[in-house]
């Protein structure tokens, strides 16, 4: 007989279902690092609509800001997308944002997190901009190397995670085209960005 009252149940059941999915992420990861140092990492390109991209990312973040609601986070949508279509792997360009935006996520207790692009010369850049913790100075150079994680010092501990999403989503941005950085003022907040080529698709007139 389960004697869990519905409250603690729930709790257990959730820990179980967190725990879950943050063991498929951290396969999903190894099998990617394995691809990327194995050369085999393959990137398809498509017609990606970004429409689709910024909602499906807008619904999955805002059912998971529900299951949190100890962050009192806003999630905005800086951008228009228009019906923008443009040549790229949508489902890489999809990961890198996702990532990215877990990350804010992490890192971000109370505030906004928004999510843009905009289009510069020949690129597409997009961003994640935080009013989280931000990072220390002499972190930033080795943010993005693999299997780093950063001490924080108002949580006094080690965040949690693999430590390989941020080195992942600088490799793909790479592998389509383009490069990630990060800017950071340590207790205000974060932005990561990076570009893709813009390749838009053209729609032949009749």
């Amino acid at each position: 007989e389960n004697d869990l009252v519905p409250e603690k149940k729930e709790a257990s059941l959730k820990v179980i279902k967190d725990n879950g999915q943050s063991l498929l992420r951290l396969i999903e990861d190894i099998i990617d690092v394995s691809k990327i140092e194995a050369g085999e990492l393959d990137i398809h390109s498509g017609e990606t609509q970004l429409d689709r991209i910024f909602d499906e990312l807008n619904s999955t973040f805002g059912q998971i800001l529900k299951e949190y609601p100890e962050k009192k986070i806003d999630i905005i949508k800086e951008s228009e997308t228009d019906g923008l279509v443009v040549i790229t792997d949508g489902t890489r360009l999809k990961q890198v944002l996702t990532n990215l935006m877990h990350n804010a996520i992490k890192f971000t207790d109370c505030g906004k997190i928004i999510l843009g692009f905009r289009q510069e010369d020949e690129f597409l850049k997009f961003y994640v901009r935080d009013s989280g913790e931000g990072i220390k100075p002499e972190y930033l150079e080795e943010i993005f190397d693999r299997f780093r994680k950063i001490e924080t010092d108002r949580l006094k501990k080690i965040q949690p995670g693999t430590g390989i999403g941020l080195s992942i989503s600088k490799n793909l941005t790479e592998l389509l085209g383009g490069k990630m950085s990060v800017s950071s003022e340590y207790g205000k907040g974060s932005e990561f960005y990076f570009t893709i080529p813009h390749i838009p698709v053209r729609i032949e007139k009749p």
